[in-house]
């Protein structure tokens, strides 16, 4: 149970007056990086076609990878509607606006369609869901591929909650020894829906611009979001390049038992 009001801190990165200048972890270190995390983000709904439901088909799939990767993998799931379905579960306008950028800003030549997922943008994308350890096993390369790379950014996050939403701060660090810029952070806010949709979109905050960021530098940035109907236990935080669509990396967080 949640207990109000709840505040927390994840990747408590900052101490930096105890961390050794050798420390990966401590943006001042010219060197430093940190472990990649894994994001999918897959478009789907609750439409039964021609008798079977691919879209229960790939998010049985995404529960089978949550157990293989654990942690480093985060899931969300943003329900839409399609021309001929109306989804219960497709509550926030912003799902269609991230949808249409995936299918039409970074490459115009792609049909919408559900289950339609993408591994931290645009590039690696998957559709269709015949069952569901195909899914698995053409995802699976994907994942292993953003995994075995280094992050150069760090996410750290300040989380209250309270009057039904939460509120907080949130550090985006550069690691390494490059600037970085064209970047924003988009705040998410998922409820679980059970088979329909573990990790479903409730909320979205419309992306955050982050500002150049120096080589061991951060900058922080404040947030509020609100629950939908009293309906929000996970909040996630991805850190996204304008460019290219691209996760650099991204945290997650949630409440309950």
């Amino acid at each position: 149970m949640w207990v109000f009001p709840f505040i927390f801190s994840v990747l408590l990165l900052w101490q930096c007056s105890d961390l050794e200048r050798d420390n990966l972890l401590d943006p001042a270190n010219p060197s430093s990086s940190r472990p990649s995390v894994a994001v999918v983000e897959a478009f789907v709904n609750t439409s039964v076609a021609s008798g079977v439901n691919y879209n229960t088909v790939a998010l049985q799939a995404l529960d089978s990878l949550k157990t293989i990767f654990g942690d480093r993998l985060l899931v969300i799931h943003y329900h839409r509607n399609t021309r001929d379905f109306t989804d219960s579960l497709a509550v926030e306008p912003l799902v269609e606006s991230r949808y249409t950028a995936y299918t039409t800003a970074y490459d115009t030549q792609r049909f919408k369609g559900v289950p339609d997922l993408f591994v931290n943008g645009p590039e690696m994308r998957l559709q269709g869901a015949s069952d569901s350890k195909g899914v698995v096993q053409r995802a699976m390369p994907f994942i292993n591929t953003v995994l075995g790379s280094d992050s150069y950014f760090t996410l750290e996050a300040d989380i209250t909650e309270e009057n039904g939403g939460f509120s907080g701060r949130v550090r985006v660090a550069r690691l390494g020894n490059r600037s970085a810029e064209n970047l924003s952070l988009l705040v998410v806010l998922t409820s679980d829906f059970g088979p329909r949709g573990g990790y479903s979109v409730v909320r979205m905050l419309p992306p955050i611009t982050v500002e150049r960021l120096q080589a061991g530098a951060y900058k922080s940035y404040s947030y509020e979001i609100e629950k939908r109907n009293g309906r929000g236990e996970h909040i996630f935080f991805l850190l996204i390049s304008g460019e290219s669509g691209r996760i650099e990396f991204a945290l997650g967080a949630g409440g309950g038992p």
